[in-house]
């Protein structure tokens, strides 16, 4: 199974005073993203992983509780299932699965709780996390001793037509297939560039050994400006992705706001769905302490976002847009009968919106006699003068559509200066604005007025 990542529980006397079989093991395709989760909570032969499937963070747990155990084994199972979650952040969708040996619990009235059953103490874990128990293959004996928890839609659980091991009758062998769709919020979801981790000393490193362009030879100025501006690519190789993604919290939540914020929801949920009265004093317990740290974590956050305003304003304006409910500018805009969804078809909406105020006419320009004769064609440009307003970039801006930050011109001004001195010097000379120049982001300032029209 070298194609597959092994995560497994042995037995030992902690969980189990039997000498023969019992450990679980789980195999994930190394095709996916996974990891083996941890949690100081013993009694049960448990394992537990986390994979990532179309984006999906999905958290798998594989049990085995010998026959005939008390109920306090069930029950750390459970807490077990609950430290995970809680410690390692919700998941998209769990999996819960294994050889639980509760011949005479009925599944087919999974909302009847029986006092004292072992079998509660699942059916309590079921209703805390919206998992539906979805097996219907029986053993030969016609009860179900393996268990199969879902919080997501699966095909019919069948027999297996394939097996790794020998089938026991006990425990026949299951197949089963999950869908694993992409959500709304996941689907919006991706990975964007970090220019703060970008390795600025190789970008140096390469832009050194790029070609001076010869202020003689160039005819077609616009043209030699976006081979250059191609060239300036090389800062995407060295800029590494991050993960973005909506997040359910503020961003203000700390750590440990978010844990406690977890544990309440889940003893909330635990109270509403059986009644107990500890669980209801454990909600309002960590309802209090959420209260107290979270004023705690707004002041911080406030506090630092009006430290920044001298140096970093994009703080500020960042934790304003976080709290308008709705994005500025839709998805979709309408102008007329046309519909614009794209960045760029927007930005073109906008123009043909605002060229009504224009006049198309020809107008006669009449000539200016200053009494000298130079003009814009005749300036040239110096590299000195090119790195020094490079240099006073702020490197705190973010890049245009060309992926290229003002911290990297800053970084590599003085070896980036001579190459734009002669292609801008070049450019006034043939009267040619870059058309590698002519896009840009555009952020209207809206009106009290229904911006989808």
């Amino acid at each position: 199974m070298h194609d597959f990542s092994i995560y497994g529980c042995d037995r030992s006397a902690a969980t189990s005073s039997k000498l023969s079989g019992g450990g679980v093991i789980l195999a994930v395709r190394n095709t996916l993203s996974s990891h083996m989760l941890t949690v100081p909570i013993c009694g049960t032969e448990y394992v537990f992983a986390a994979c990532v499937a179309a984006s999906r963070r999905i958290l798998i747990g594989c049990a085995y509780i010998p026959p005939s155990q008390p109920t306090n084994v069930y029950s750390s199972f459970c807490d077990a299932v609950d430290e995970v979650i809680v410690s390692f952040g919700f998941y998209d969708n769990v999996i819960l699965l294994g050889d639980f040996n509760l011949p005479d619990a009925d599944w087919s009235s999974p909302d009847v709780l029986y006092a004292g059953d072992a079998s509660s103490y699942l059916r309590n874990l079921a209703a805390t996390h919206n998992l539906t128990q979805i097996n219907t293959v029986p053993n030969y004996r016609g009860v179900f001793l393996d268990l199969f928890f879902s919080s997501v839609p699966v095909s019919d659980v069948a027999s297996a037509e394939e097996t790794l091991v020998l089938e026991d009758r006990h425990h026949p062998s299951l197949s089963f297939s999950i869908l694993a769709k992409r959500s709304a919020d996941t689907a919006a979801s991706g990975y964007v560039l970090d220019f703060r981790r970008c390795n600025l000393d190789a970008i140096y490193r390469a832009t050194q050994g790029l070609d001076f362009p010869l202020p003689n030879s160039c005819s077609n100025a616009d043209v030699d400006f976006d081979k250059f501006c191609n060239h300036l690519k090389l800062v995407r190789q060295n800029t590494p992705l991050k993960k973005v993604c909506s997040n359910s919290f503020p961003k203000w939540f700390s750590k440990g706001l978010v844990r406690l914020t977890i544990m309440k929801k889940i003893a909330h949920i635990k109270f509403k769905a059986n009644g107990i009265v500890s669980y209801l004093d454990e909600f309002r317990n960590l309802r209090a302490q959420c209260k107290c740290l979270a004023k705690v974590c707004l002041t911080n956050y406030l506090k630092k976002i009006e430290d920044d305003i001298p140096s970093n304003i994009k703080s500020f304006w960042s934790h304003v847009n976080s709290l308008k409910k709705n994005p500025p500018i839709p998805s979709c805009l309408h102008f007329d009968t046309r519909e614009a969804g794209s960045a760029a078809d927007r930005c073109n909406l906008f123009s043909d919106y605002f060229s009504s105020v224009f006049n198309d006419a020809a107008i006669h320009i009449p000539d200016f006699d200053f009494g000298w004769n130079t003009s814009i064609s005749t300036c040239s440009i110096l590299p000195t003068d090119v790195q020094r307003r490079l240099e006073s970039l702020d490197h705190n801006k973010g890049p245009g559509p060309d992926d290229i930050p003002p911290i990297v011109l800053k970084y590599c001004a003085n070896t980036l200066a001579p190459h734009f001195a002669i292609l801008f010097s070049t450019l006034l000379a043939q009267g040619v604005f870059p058309s590698a120049l002519k896009s840009g982001f555009v952020f209207p300032f809206l009106n009290l007025v229904i911006v989808a029209t």
